[in-house]
């Protein structure tokens, strides 16, 4: 510095305030990278992807946790894998309860659990690997926290019949759409309303292969009279809102006569007052198609392949 002091006083003024204004602008250029450099790192990290694993935190009831990654059981998921899951799957989102009542909850889900698996085992015992998709696990949740809720025999039976039937299917949507729905919508339902639904169904889309004579028909008609006598016809209206329904004209005696190859004056003499009642300017959708046959093969000894009528 001592070349600074050679020179005259106005011109080491001149120097002092350049030096003064180049380190200002320096200071100021690193202060505007490092702040740069900072917000660039907030963003990446704010922006880092979130991987879909096992969690055991609360949730706010918004989203359904998922269980497990898609990797985690391999390529094949075994039936003690898939009650692992679907009990996991309960506790991570069904709403913290007082204890007795948690306690209750959780006895639930572990009985939907169990009779889950042993009807699937009846379906195919080595096929549990749609218990990975995030699909079907949003569906179970649903139908878990039906029965915790409600707790009834009845419920227990339809939602594992209907889940069942969901995880055992392929690729068909109008299918898996259908049990979505009706499993989402049979907490909505009575027993008379559900034996509605089988009773209309029954007799407006379905035929029985062993009916060949009158008498025939007569019994079958008593039998389905009898199974489905508290049948709520007066919710009608309700059962049309939750989409249970669909437009379809028709006289069931004249039906029953055209399908069964008898005169409509024989079906009528024969006919219990019940299944007359039937007539009306609607059937099943495909949704009440799927609660129909569900609640219906809990109660009699008919069996049925939903996907002969929902396809």
């Amino acid at each position: 510095m001592n070349w600074l002091m050679t020179l005259d006083a106005d011109t080491r003024k001149a120097v002092i305030a350049l030096v003064g204004t180049i380190g200002a602008a320096l200071i100021t250029g690193l202060g505007a990278i490092i702040v740069a450099l900072i917000s660039k790192r907030k963003k990446e990290k704010k922006e880092e992807p979130m991987p879909i694993t096992q969690t055991s935190s609360v949730n706010s009831g918004r989203q359904i946790v998922v269980q497990g990654d898609y990797n985690e059981y391999g390529s094949s998921v075994s039936a003690k894998d898939a009650s692992e899951i679907a009990v996991n799957l309960f506790m991570a989102n069904f709403p913290k309860l007082q204890e007795e009542a948690g306690k209750v909850a959780k006895e639930r889900a572990d009985e939907f659990c169990k009779e889950l698996m042993k009807k699937l085992e009846k379906v195919d015992a080595d096929n549990y690997s749609a218990f990975k998709e995030p699909d079907v696990q949003y569906v179970l949740y649903e139908a878990q926290k039906s029965y915790a809720r409600f707790g009834t025999g009845e419920m227990l039976k339809m939602l594992t019949e209907m889940m069942s039937a969901r995880i055992s299917i392929g690729d068909e949507t109008i299918m898996k759409v259908s049990i979505d729905k009706a499993i989402e919508i049979v907490p909505m339902l009575s027993a008379p309303q559900l034996d509605y639904l089988s009773l209309l169904f029954l007799c407006t889309r379905t035929k029985r292969e062993s009916v060949k004579t009158l008498e025939q028909l007569k019994t079958h008609l008593d039998y389905l009279a009898k199974m489905f006598s508290q049948a709520d016809f007066e919710c009608f209206s309700y059962v049309d809102m939750l989409g249970c329904l669909q437009l379809s004209l028709h006289n069931t005696v004249e039906n029953l006569a055209e399908t069964y190859n008898f005169s409509k004056d024989e079906v009528e003499a024969i006919c219990p007052q019940i299944i007359k009642e039937t007539t009306c300017d609607y059937s099943t959708s495909y949704i009440g198609t799927v609660l129909a046959i569900t609640n219906a093969q809990q109660k009699t000894e008919l069996k049925m392949n939903m996907k002969t009528w929902i396809k």
